[in-house]
């Protein structure tokens, strides 16, 4: 296959070149005023999945000021242009597909309520997006500035405190999270080199904790088999999963990534599926913790 044409190549060889240069790009660039994610100008709506490091690393890159993206139809719609030379960021649609299984000669198989039994999958499509800095003639109201969390601490404690995760501590100088007992063991925020520095890694573990059989069910905490290979996807999506919510939460914390880089060039060299496929169960982390602390709070309100 054509690379060019390879979505999954194009953007897995992209994530692979930042990361050579010792650069990750699914740790914010912090910007004043800027949603915690990118976001559709238009809409309000939040970026998914690989598109939130794909548009992070495309704003830093280029020295936007802004994480707020238009398609070129949409500029136009507003009344807008994209400035002379300026050139599109790449972002993938991912489009979730299903299908009737079948036996080689092409019959139906069924389950075991006698319902045909249904593959699901999807597919990705490329598009592109401009930044609101490469634009002129668009409306103010689409430049407001966002506010971010006033106590970020307080916002990692909601998330870690309404989890349903055991949380300890011991002056020891690991952190992990055991799947048998789910629990959650930190050395003392005493012991790290800032609270930002705490909360980050609090913020991995309870990530890593999303994967119970009773949350989010992933294979690489859940499974019963677990192998190099999952452990490895498995420390990918902590990760990305503790870069998101460092973002939600407007921490500025010290993520793992230094010791970690080459551990990751080799899966993705590995598997182009890889990336795409942390970035979306990283964001499913995110998205559970963030909507647990959430549901608490309105049942205490």
């Amino acid at each position: 296959m054509d690379r060019s044409n390879d979505i999954y190549q194009k953007v897995t060889d992209r994530i692979i070149a930042e990361l050579e240069k010792g650069h990750v790009p699914w740790i914010r660039p912090w910007r004043d005023g800027e949603p915690p994610f990118p976001i559709n100008a238009l809409s309000g709506r939040p970026y998914h999945g690989i598109n939130v490091p794909l548009l992070w690393d495309s704003a830093d890159t280029c020295s936007f000021a802004s994480d707020r993206w238009l398609t070129f139809h949409q500029i136009s719609a507003l009344g807008g242009q994209v400035c002379k030379g300026e050139k599109s960021s790449l972002a993938v649609l991912w489009l979730p597909r299903s299908m009737e299984e079948t036996d080689t000669d092409g019959h139906p198989l069924l389950d075991e309520n006698g319902e045909p039994r249904m593959r699901h999958f999807g597919v990705i499509r490329e598009f592109r997006l401009f930044n609101l800095s490469q634009c002129n003639g668009l409306p103010q109201s689409l430049y407001e500035p966002f506010s971010r969390p006033e106590q970020p601490s307080e916002a990692a404690e909601a998330i870690a405190l309404n989890s349903g995760v055991t949380l300890r501590h011991r002056r020891q100088s690991q952190a992990y999270y055991k799947p048998a007992t789910d629990l959650v063991m930190m050395p003392h925020p005493q012991q790290f080199e800032s609270s930002e520095a705490y909360y980050a890694t609090l913020l991995h573990e309870l990530t890593h904790a999303t994967g119970h059989a009773s949350r989010l069910n992933r294979p690489g905490i859940a499974g019963t088999v677990r192998s190099e290979e999952s452990y490895a996807a498995e420390e990918l999506v902590a990760e990305m999963g503790a870069a998101f919510l460092c973002a939600q939460t407007g921490i500025q914390g010290k993520l793992q990534h230094a010791s970690y880089i080459d551990y990751w060039l080799d899966i993705l060299r590995q598997d182009k599926r890889a990336v795409i496929r942390a970035s979306g169960m990283a964001r499913n982390a995110c998205e559970w913790l963030l909507n647990a602390a959430q549901q608490r709070c309105q049942l205490s309100a």
